[in-house]
Order: C-alpha cells, then sequence, then structure tokens
C-alpha cells in the first residue's frame, strides 16, 4: 500500500481543522438560539468515522529579525547651533596654530638656510684660498722643474770656444787658434771660420768670412786652426814692434748642442807687448756667446 504524502496530510489536516471549527461556531450558535421545539427529522443510520492520523511537521525557520536605529535630526547634538558654533571655533584656533607653526618653521629654515650660506661662503673662500695655494705650489714645481731642466741642459750641453791662442814671429806675426768643446755633449754641425788683419789699436770693421764645412766636435776634444797672415813690409812689422800697430785675430763659431739649441761663439784677440815674442789677448769688444 502507498503511504500518503506530506502534502496531502497537511491538506486533510487543514480540512479537518475546518471543520471543527465550523462545527464549533454551529453549536455556540445553537446555544445562544433560544431552544425551539425538536422538529423529528428522519432517522439516518450513523456511518461509523475512521480515525485520522495527524503527522506533526517541523516548523520553519525563523527569519532574523532586523533592527534599524532611525535618528531624528532632533536626537542628533552635533546639529544644534551651539554645537557647531563651538566646532567652528575649535577649527579656527586650529588652523590659527597652524599658521604659527608654518611661520616658525619657515624662520627656523630661513635661519639655517642663512647659516648654510655663511659656511658655504666661507667653504668657497677657503675652496678659492686652496686652488690659489695649489696654483703656486704648481707654478713653483713647474719653475722647479724648468730650473732642473735648464741646470741638466746648462750642465750638459756643449760648450765651444777659444781654449789657447798662440802667437809667433815668422817673417811677421802669426798665430794658432786652438777651439775646444768643454760641455759633456757633443757639438753636432759646427762651423768655424777664422781671419787675421792689421790696424791701429782703435780698429773698428772685422768682416766675416764664408763658414766652412761643418763637422762634430765630441766632449773635451779640440781644433789646432793655424792663421796665415799675410806678409806685411818693413814699415808695418816696425810700427807693430813699436806698439803702434797691432795684428788682431777674429772668428766665429756656430754648432747645435745634444738638445737641438743652435750655439754661437765670437772672439777677437789682439797681438799685445811688442817684439817679437807678443802675445794675443781677447780685445775689450767683439767677444759674446750664447
Amino acid at each position: 500500500m502507498m503511504e500518503p504524502s506530506p502534502l496531502r496530510l497537511l491538506l486533510v489536516t487543514v480540512a479537518l481543522a475546518f471543520t471543527l471549527e465550523l462545527t464549533g461556531s454551529a453549536n455556540a450558535q445553537r446555544r445562544a438560539t433560544p431552544a425551539q421545539a425538536p422538529v423529528a427529522a428522519p432517522s439516518v443510520p450513523a456511518v461509523p468515522q475512521q480515525p485520522v492520523t495527524q503527522e506533526r511537521l517541523p516548523a520553519p525557520p525563523t527569519p532574523p529579525t532586523e533592527v534599524r536605529v532611525i535618528s531624528t535630526p532632533e536626537a542628533d547634538p552635533s546639529s544644534r547651533p551651539e554645537v557647531r558654533q563651538e566646532r567652528d571655533l575649535d577649527a579656527q584656533w586650529l588652523m590659527a596654530y597652524a599658521g604659527i607653526a608654518v611661520a616658525f618653521f619657515t624662520l627656523g629654515q630661513a635661519f639655517l638656510t642663512g647659516i648654510g650660506i655663511h659656511y658655504l661662503r666661507r667653504t668657497l673662500r677657503a675652496t678659492d684660498a686652496a686652488v690659489a695655494e695649489a696654483k703656486s705650489a704648481t707654478k713653483a714645481a713647474e719653475d722647479a722643474v724648468a730650473v732642473t731642466k735648464d741646470s741638466a741642459e746648462r750642465q750638459l750641453r756643449a760648450y765651444v770656444g777659444v781654449n789657447e791662442a798662440l802667437s809667433t814671429w815668422r817673417n811677421g806675426p802669426s798665430a794658432q787658434i786652438e777651439i775646444k768643446n768643454g760641455g759633456q755633449t757633443p757639438a753636432y754641425e759646427l762651423t768655424h771660420w777664422v781671419t787675421t788683419g792689421y790696424g791701429p789699436a782703435d780698429r773698428a770693421d772685422f768682416p766675416t768670412q764664408p763658414a766652412r764645412q761643418s763637422s762634430v766636435l765630441g766632449a773635451g776634444a779640440s781644433i789646432n786652426t793655424d792663421t796665415a797672415v799675410a806678409p806685411g813690409n818693413g814699415k808695418v812689422h816696425g810700427a807693430i814692434r813699436e806698439g803702434a800697430y797691432t795684428l788682431f785675430v777674429w772668428g766665429r763659431i756656430e754648432y747645435q748642442d745634444a738638445f737641438g739649441v743652435r750655439r754661437m761663439t765670437e772672439y777677437r784677440l789682439m797681438w799685445v807687448e811688442g817684439g817679437d815674442h807678443g802675445r794675443l789677448v781677447f780685445c775689450d769688444e767683439g767677444n759674446s756667446a750664447t
């Protein structure tokens, strides 16, 4: 046999409850109505009723209750005018304090900036002084290097000049010139010319001569040059012996030192101390060197 479904049981229960409700209402109305003579009703055989089994159903879940609190404007104390005015006043004071704090902060920042500028100026002055001192030190170092270089060149370069001048009388005065490199390095592209002439002691014209073929003169080396003097007559020789006339010997030496610098030596000598055994000495003028 098929079991009744819960829906069918629910409908049967509702119908039964409705029937009982109607029966109760009819009985109450019957009791309120005056008694009347019973009317004979035809007898109807009673129908036996079957018992109805009720099944208790689970109660539906109760939904959560939502409570809303609605505050009216009259209930909010912040909406009152005096409260708003007090809040506005507090906000104004807060802004005033903030402005004062910003002003003090700005003043402090300006003070610190001034101190920074002061120390920056001192630093710049110290830097300028250091730069000037460094420049001075650099200049001194450069000068020292230049002096050292110049001293080294002076010490090592070639020095070519007249080392000895010999005079003899061979049918008249004659001379022999020895030039020597007194430096520590060779003299390159060396040229030398020498000439002689008669004249009074105050002679002023000393013409130059063409240079001969160049050569190299090593350090400490020397070269001898014999001068050919034109024979003079007896009158000239007599004037030389008496000291009225003299023999002049002059020349020029050109060379290049080991540092690539062109050098020059000019010399002028004269016969002094008359007689047959005079000697050659340097004149007051006509002698120079580079």
